[in-house]
């Protein structure tokens, strides 16, 4: 019975369409304007930049 309910709950996973969407940077007209979306600029100022725009807590979880 346990097994039967954990194969339908899988079951169910798989058939469910996930609407979830990766946020992107620098997809809107507005954040191109961003020094770390600004691809002449190099990788060094771009990450430099962008650290500086995490809070601590989203830096410490940064891999």
């Amino acid at each position: 019975m346990i097994a039967l309910r954990v194969l339908t709950a899988i079951a169910t996973c798989m058939v469910t369409p996930t609407t979830a969407t990766i946020p992107r940077a620098c997809v809107r007209s507005a954040d191109q304007e961003l020094p770390f979306c600004n691809t002449s600029l190099s990788t060094a100022d771009r990450v430099e930049d962008l650290l500086s725009r995490l809070p601590l807590q989203e830096k410490a979880t940064v891999t």
